[in-house]
């Protein structure tokens, strides 16, 4: 399986396991505030528990990173791209193989979800 390949399952596993049910609501996502560090809590997944770490950068660039904390060390799984935000859909070469994601913002933390799967919540890191 190709690096590509198990970034993308990686990332929709943090996506789909990300966080609990929670309703698509709160603040509008912009450019602008969606520029920054945000990390995932660890979720647990097909190859381990994970946290996902996500920089989006003011240039329209994104970086994504795996890191499987049982692993010792830990192993890491790292990813870098394009990416777009229109309304409240963001897409990304190095996302969910380009394919649009739901993105916005609740009670601070940034939201993505797959389709109608549960969304991924990431805190932003100072």
């Amino acid at each position: 399986m190709s690096d590509y390949s198990l970034y993308v399952i990686l990332l929709g596993i943090s996506l789909l396991c990300g966080c609990s049910s929670h309703q698509q609501g709160g603040g509008e996502l912009s450019s602008q505030s969606l520029v920054g560090r945000w990390e995932s809590d660890v979720v647990p997944g097909e190859w381990g528990r994970s946290i996902t770490q996500l920089m989006f950068g003011g240039d329209g660039k994104v970086s994504f990173r795996a890191v499987f904390v049982d692993e010792s060390p830990p192993k890491e799984l790292a990813h870098e791209g394009n990416y777009k935000l229109v309304g409240n859909m963001l897409t990304s070469d190095a996302m969910n193989k380009g394919k649009p994601l739901r993105a916005w913002l609740d009670r601070g933390d940034l939201m993505l979800q797959i389709d109608d799967e549960a969304p991924g919540r990431y805190h932003r890191v100072k």
